[in-house]
């Protein structure tokens, strides 16, 4: 039974930013989440790392930074696509998973574990949820392996940016006729036919995601979450950083997080992620806006 006190839900004032109540109730629904995904990583022997801005205010803060609203994780392929079959069968609902490999397709190739699917209708899921009525998730990011030769690798990541390209535009494209131009090209780079029938754009992303995967078996000296790569424009992440598996305090509980953090850190937010911060908006703040309006015109 996971149980936080009713303390931790109160308003307070942290490095000059005001958390309310509901974001502290919506923190806990976070944690409630992990929870589940922790159970079944420890019951398969899988692994999990804090991410992004998580593990962020892990080692900063002890906790989520104070304006932060969502919760990040990373896993390797083999361990994620393990984690994907075991929490379809065990998950207590109402948690789900939503994947490209689930019953619940996510969108795209961000993975997520998420606590209902109805927005605070149900009381008594409000109150098992921490007095949370929205819906929350952990967004999973899935690292993989990347081959080691300089221009083995430059190809890889062209391959899968034609085809995450085209799935991140799928309408765009239809609606110019663009995309039915593009698709010979695709199936000349991968060698085989894509079926047009059925939901060409869930094709699309399954192969995207098929290709980040061609790796998966070999010892590499690099990993990478290729949405990251492509979008974002950032280069790869080192193994060894990886390793290792620490556990360390979050807010009322604990979280895993990399055997080398500071390199990961340094990676994503620079060599001085260290130094605190001001609020800088860069959220949509907070995640349930939208919920909330809703909420608020349905009951």
């Amino acid at each position: 039974m996971f149980d936080i006190d009713e303390s931790f839900f109160r308003e307070e004032t942290r490095d000059g930013f005001t958390i309310s109540e509901m974001m502290k109730r919506a923190w806990g629904c976070h944690m409630m989440t992990l929870n589940e995904v922790e159970k079944i990583c420890n019951r398969h022997g899988l692994k999990y790392f804090a991410d992004y801005g998580t593990l962020l205010g892990t080692v900063r803060h002890r906790g989520y930074i104070p304006w932060d609203d969502d919760m990040d994780i990373s896993m390797k392929r083999k361990d994620f696509m393990r984690f994907v079959k075991y929490a379809g069968e065990e998950l207590p609902p109402p948690f789900y998973v939503s994947s490209l490999y689930s019953d619940d397709k996510g969108p795209g190739v961000i993975a997520a574990v998420i606590n209902r699917r109805d927005i605070g209708q149900d009381k008594s899921l409000n109150e098992f949820f921490c007095g949370c009525p929205y819906i929350c998730g952990v967004d999973i990011f899935v690292m993989d392996n990347l081959p080691d030769d300089t221009n083995e690798r430059e190809a890889f990541e062209g391959l899968y940016n034609v085809f995450y390209d085209a799935s991140n535009r799928f309408d765009e494209l239809k609606e110019s006729g663009e995309l039915y131009e593009y698709l010979p090209k695709m199936e000349q780079l991968i060698g085989r036919t894509i079926e047009r029938q059925g939901d060409l754009k869930m094709r699309l992303w399954e192969i995207t995601d098929e290709i980040s995967m061609l790796y998966m078996d070999d010892d590499t000296e690099y990993i990478a979450n290729m949405r990251e790569v492509v979008v974002d424009g950032k280069k790869y992440r080192k193994s060894q950083w990886y390793k290792d598996m620490f556990i360390l305090e979050y807010e009322t509980g604990t979280i895993k997080v990399p055997g080398d953090s500071d390199s990961v850190l340094k990676y994503i937010f620079g060599s001085d992620y260290a130094l605190p911060r001001k609020f800088d908006g860069q959220h949509d703040y907070p995640f349930y806006g939208e919920q909330k309006q809703w909420l608020e015109t349905h009951l």
